[in-house]
């Protein structure tokens, strides 16, 4: 086993993390993540999570892209969902604020990274953000158990007797049918 088949990217991350008070830098996102939940009337019952890898630096998940995600995601163990919002949650900290953050006390701090939620889809841009949070950055898609509409049997129009369990179709011929009419030959 040569060192080309060892994935050694690890090493790289943790180096720069020990140098992070030189490495302060925005970078563009490799990758973001997706948490699919999936809700019925009630509560949250699963949570799916997969990696998106961004096809340019832009950070940017297409519409076409969301639009064929969400269509795939919305059937799951043969249950069809629908899909009811998105939100964001990307850390974009200015690198001269994060020393201030961590060390500030929570209630002082109204920092909110999570994006409003969006029930229409459109592309979704990432900023770029520290390297130390690109694992934290992530899409929340949510869907709603899609719920069948009562079937109703029709009524039947078979009369049903009390007396019995038998069901009966009643016919009633009048007299004057039943007799065939013939007609006299003129010559």
């Amino acid at each position: 086993m040569s060192e080309d088949d060892l994935d050694i990217s690890w090493m790289d991350e943790q180096k720069r993390i020990l140098e992070i008070d030189h490495n302060y830098q925005r970078e563009p996102l490799e990758n973001i993540t997706f948490h699919f939940c999936y809700t019925n009337a009630e509560t949250i019952h699963k949570v799916l999570t997969e990696k998106y890898v961004f096809r340019d630096k832009n950070s940017t998940v297409p519409l076409s892209d969301l639009q064929k995600i969400i269509e795939e995601k919305s059937k799951m163990d043969l249950v069809h969902y629908d899909f009811v919002e998105y939100a964001t949650f990307v850390v974009d900290l200015e690198p001269e604020n994060i020393q201030s953050y961590v060390k500030s006390d929570a209630e002082g701090q109204e920092v909110n990274f999570l994006s409003e939620k969006k029930g229409i889809l459109a592309d979704i841009v990432c900023p770029q953000s520290i390297f130390i949070f690109h694992s934290l950055n992530a899409v929340i898609v949510l869907f709603k158990e899609r719920v069948a509409p009562a079937i109703t049997v029709p009524k039947s129009i078979l009369k049903k007797h009390s007396n019995s369990n038998i069901t009966k179709k009643m016919v009633k011929f009048h007299k004057d049918h039943s007799k065939t009419k013939r007609f006299a030959e003129t010559k």
